[in-house]
């Protein structure tokens, strides 16, 4: 994967590509890779992270996760940490954390968090190809201890969680002034923070 930094004023580039340690770690399987054309503006694409509330309705989970979203000091990075329960096959329950970092519009990861011993990644690369169509890339991991078990079925979960949405960004109008609720704040700082990778020009 070749990242291009593109500025409408060609103005430098005003923050670095994080690294991803889960390539060189011996613990970590080979990434698999999944890749999607969607026809939804790539902006209207990364506010389904900062939309809780869409769990609910769209994956079907029984309630709206708690969630932390930060930025980072510089204003380039943004995170946000969902808290969820998960049910297990014997009756009980796993506290799971999906942790979310956006870096600009084009740049995310995930790792969830939870479940002992095993560990879930994914890295997404997402660029518009037009003004109404998003390419994205993804790379997802797993520790290589559950690579053939938990690491299947959440390779599946995810890919089916994408096709879940696309009905969602294939539909969506982008309104510039919706009317929020108090579970869309982080929707709406997330608009606030995502205008600074716009040029005068844009």
């Amino acid at each position: 994967m070749i990242l291009v930094w593109h500025h409408a004023e060609d103005k430098p580039p005003s923050w670095e590509v994080p690294s991803v340690p889960h390539l060189d770690d011996p613990e970590w399987a080979e990434p698999r890779t999944f890749e999607i054309e969607i026809p939804v503006h790539m902006q209207d694409m990364a506010e389904n992270n900062m939309d809780p509330v869409h769990f609910v309705y769209i994956h079907g989970h029984n309630k709206i996760p708690e969630t932390e979203f930060s930025f980072s000091e510089d204003g380039s990075r943004l995170t946000a940490i969902g808290h969820n329960k998960l049910q297990t096959s014997d009756g009980g329950t796993i506290n799971m954390e999906l942790i979310r970092e956006t870096w600009g519009l084009g740049l995310s990861s995930i790792e969830s968090r939870g479940i002992p011993g095993a560990g879930f990644f994914m890295i997404t690369s997402t660029a518009p190809i037009g003004p109404r169509a998003t390419i994205s890339r993804w790379l997802l991991f797993c520790t290589k201890n559950v690579a053939d078990t938990m690491g299947e079925e959440w390779f599946s979960r995810i890919t089916a969680g994408v096709m879940d949405d696309w009905r969602a960004w294939c539909n969506k109008i982008h309104l510039e002034n919706p009317v929020f609720c108090e579970a869309d704040v982080p929707l709406s700082e997330f608009r606030r923070w995502a205008k600074q990778f716009y040029s005068e020009t844009a």
